[in-house]
């Protein structure tokens, strides 16, 4: 039994295919402003100035050398203090992060006989020859990558809440699939699910470090929760790698991987 995923990628690319012919209409100079943001900083600059001004007069007509006269100098002072607002503007992107693609590769997701095979990082499994077979011949296939997670056009932003606490996100993606194992079936997938996270930076220099607990639920396809958390380092070079550990737990409606005319629900442990 191989895995046919003919249904994910026609939807994906027609949603796609929509995306950009509606991105196509938007006025260039309001695109900007949907994925940019501007901060500004209030400053009070203060100056101080003083001036000193020292005059000397001399008297008229001719002085006896030997006679002390008082001294006709006199000494100016004044001071200024002047204070004006200054305003900086900053550009910022509005999203905390945006992506194409993003792949997990889980462990226990169900039996190594029945399992996936997604290989390292969700995708490594996909370059093996007998990828999405559960037996070869009379030998039971034994896979340690029994399940995988893939997104695809993922974006996150910061979440305002809470007193406007920071580390606070909220995220989705056009495409979530999250797969146990290989039996359709058992797979949750959904159009733009939400996730909400929190991070706590170890390092808050790149390449940073965090640990970032999250849930999110699926509602257009499957519906389904998933509750996790990841130990993630990034960003080098663009590339990002996360240690993740969760569970997601849902049922397909009726229509979306059935067996007999009976919505297939999964429960599905998940960590690598």
């Amino acid at each position: 039994m191989k895995i046919t995923y003919y249904n994910y990628i026609k939807n994906f690319l027609v949603l796609s295919i929509s995306c950009c012919i509606g991105c196509s209409a938007l006025d260039p100079q309001k695109l900007g402003e949907y994925i940019t943001r501007i901060e500004q900083d209030a400053f009070t600059i203060t100056t101080k100035d003083t001036t000193v001004t020292e005059l000397s007069k001399n008297a008229p007509g001719q002085r006896s050398n030997g006679i002390i006269y008082p001294s006709s100098k006199t000494l100016d002072t004044r001071e200024f203090t002047t204070q004006y607002d200054s305003i900086v503007e900053r550009s910022y992107p509005k999203f905390i992060r945006i992506g194409l693609f993003e792949s997990v590769g889980l462990v226990g997701t169900s039996k190594p006989d029945v399992g996936i095979g997604s290989g390292m990082f969700g995708i490594m499994g996909y370059f093996d020859p007998d990828f999405g077979v559960i037996t070869k011949g009379d030998t039971t296939r034994n896979v340690f990558f029994t399940g995988g997670i893939y997104r695809f056009g993922i974006v996150e932003s910061r979440l305002r809440w809470f007193n406007d606490a920071k580390d606070w996100t909220i995220g989705t993606s056009i495409i979530e699939v999250i797969t146990p194992e290989v039996s359709n079936d058992k797979s949750l997938f959904s159009l733009f699910p939400l996730y909400i996270r929190k991070r706590y930076f170890l390092r808050e220099e790149i390449p940073y470090i965090a640990i970032t607990p999250s849930f999110g639920f699926g509602y257009l396809g499957s519906l389904y929760g998933n509750i996790g958390a990841s130990l993630d380092v990034g960003s080098l070079g663009g590339l990002n790698f996360r240690g993740y550990i969760g569970f997601a737990a849902g049922m397909n409606y009726l229509g979306l991987f059935v067996k007999d005319g009976v919505a297939v629900t999964s429960s599905i442990p998940m960590q690598v």
